[in-house]
């Protein structure tokens, strides 16, 4: 049934879906569509070392620090529930959230091309990116960052 679905592209609206942080408090993409906020969602493993190499952590840590007043970050995370859990990965510092099955539903939706999708104030998807071109697509997408 995920296979059947077709992936969202450049002009289709947010999808929504049950996640949960790491206290086991419940949150929904939505929580960010009231907010006039751009909003970079990004797919991570982090138990995929080879992943986390190539991940641009500087990039993402200067969004959060810098541009935060017009961008919200939360990172899906696509670790198994006990992974995710345990406290042994790292974690960021802004919303990172998991849906305990592997966030394959939600990665199905979006993309299983790309790790970046970038999404518009209104809640359209604006782009995807990846690992390697992120620091260029971010430009790209939103404006405001310099």
């Amino acid at each position: 049934n995920l296979f059947t679905r077709k992936v969202l592209n450049v002009g289709d609206y947010l999808i929504d879906f049950m996640l949960y942080d790491h206290d086991g408090k419940e949150h929904h993409l939505e929580e960010f569509s009231s907010n006039n906020k751009y909003l970079l969602m990004e797919f991570c493993c982090k138990e995929d070392k080879d992943m986390m190499k190539t991940r641009p952590e500087n990039v993402l840590d200067d969004l959060y620090q810098n541009y935060s007043a017009n961008l919200d970050i939360v990172t899906i995370n696509c670790d198994a529930e006990d992974a995710w859990m345990s406290g042994r990965l790292p974690r960021d510092k802004w919303n990172e959230w998991n849906d305990h099955k592997n966030s394959l539903a939600v990665m199905m939706e979006y993309s299983t091309m790309f790790r970046y999708v970038f999404i518009s104030p209104e809640n359209k998807i604006i782009g995807f990116g990846r690992h390697e071109d992120l620091k260029d697509k971010v430009k790209q997408h939103f404006a405001f960052v310099k």
